[in-house]
């Protein structure tokens, strides 16, 4: 991993070839005051290009000696730096200060100072030439400061993230790191979807993909769904979403992946209209396993009336009744069909449930062979084998012209 250095450097290059960043003793300027605000069918001249009121530039909390941690990693090696300087220079003549948030500290919010060329961002991506141009806040606070303090707030942005995009924009490669962690880069990815900087990243993101791909439908890597989603990976996508399917579980109308205890929606970003496709094919599998369950149950239920009888009489009726009553309830079902709303499982609980079922029959010798009960819950689960070899993709039209999209881009 990448070693941050007392500089305020950030990225993985050669040590050697770090730029030298250029730091302020001075403190930044107090924030100009912000007009009010007006409903135009343009944007007013104080609000963000992405909404919201008014905001004049951060105010620094605390004095600007800003301890911005974050770990890197390079050649196996990992830690923590901590910058000794609040400020990182961009660009040795830039014309523009980024306030960028940084680390909590004793409830806290740290604030890092980004001295950028305005140039190099406006031609980087159409969003921050709005920004900076156009009749947004971002501009207007830029114009309120000082022509030698140009101070544009973005405090809404991770400032490791937004120096990997800045070091891209100001053409300074060597300080992008060659790998990250899936923290950083779910949070870089975040970042180029919100301003459109996708294509900042096509020479780095295969490497940075191949090094978190393995871990796809490991637990806690559900924000997969979202990096492959804004780097156009339609397979690693297809991939999540089916596991996803027969994994979620349904709780009091939240949706959580197997074995967490909070819901996806409180941890992860999520493509859009994605979770209801998904709930969806997990909707109509489990509808399509109760039909089995529930016509097999009542071959079960219904007296034997077949040419076994002597081997399928009362007494194996009665035990095999009888031992699915105590298997159902042990596994949180019911005789009566129950609708698909009743369950909390995913498809995956509700067929492990299913199968470790275990029915007793006539207890007389070589029965089983030739039960008649036995042979229900034989195509039972065979049948159960079949739906979930062939469960159809939950992927929409519109999540595949997305990825199409996205892919041309990175690719």
């Amino acid at each position: 991993m990448a070693q941050a250095t007392p500089s305020g450097s950030f990225g993985g290059g050669n040590p050697n070839n770090l730029s030298t960043p250029t730091s302020s003793s001075s403190p930044t300027p107090g924030p100009p005051t912000p007009a009010s605000t007006t409903q135009n069918a343009s944007p007013a001249p104080n609000q963000s290009l992405f909404g919201g009121p008014a905001m004049a530039p951060i105010a620094n909390p605390v004095p600007i000696r800003s301890s911005f941690d974050f770990t890197t990693q390079n050649g196996g090696a990992s830690g923590v730096a901590r910058s000794a300087d609040p400020e990182v220079v961009f660009d040795q003549r830039g014309d523009l200060r980024l306030e960028v948030k940084a680390d909590i500290i004793g409830g806290v919010q740290y604030t890092k100072i980004f001295v950028v060329s305005s140039r190099a961002m406006s031609s980087a991506c159409d969003a921050w030439y709005a920004m900076l141009n156009g009749p947004f806040r971002e501009s207007q606070a830029a114009e309120s400061s000082s022509a030698t303090e140009r101070v544009v707030p973005f405090p809404d942005d991770d400032a490791f993230s937004m120096a990997v995009l800045l070091n891209i924009a100001h053409l300074r490669f060597k300080e992008v790191p060659s790998s990250l962690t899936f923290s950083q880069l779910v949070e870089l990815t975040r970042l180029t979807d919100k301003y459109g900087a996708t294509h900042l990243l096509r020479p780095w993101a295969k490497a940075w993909i191949s090094q978190h791909e393995q871990c796809i439908i490991t637990l806690g890597h559900e924000s997969w769904l979202w990096v492959a989603w804004e780097l156009g990976q339609t397979s690693l996508f297809e991939c999540l979403v089916s596991h996803l399917v027969k994994t979620v579980r349904v709780q009091d109308g939240k949706c959580y992946a197997e074995g967490e205890i909070f819901p996806l929606s409180s941890y992860c970003l999520l493509p859009p209209g994605i979770i209801e496709s998904i709930l969806k094919e997990r909707q109509k599998t489990i509808a399509q396993i109760l039909n089995l369950l529930y016509a097999c149950l009542d071959k079960c239920i219904t007296p034997s009336t077949s040419l076994n009888r002597r081997l399928c009489g009362p007494d194996c009726d009665m035990r095999v009744l009888g031992s699915l009553v105590l298997s159902l309830k042990k596994a949180g079902l019911r005789l009566e069909k129950m609708k698909v709303a009743e369950l909390p499982f995913s498809v995956n609980e509700l067929l492990d449930k299913l199968i470790n079922m275990q029915i007793c029959h006539s207890s007389s010798k070589g029965h089983y062979g030739l039960c008649q009960n036995a042979r229900p819950f034989t195509e039972l689960n065979e049948s159960l084998s079949r739906i979930v070899e062939t469960i159809p993709s939950a992927l929409q039209d519109s999540h595949r012209r997305h990825l199409e999209r996205q892919s041309a881009i990175i690719n």
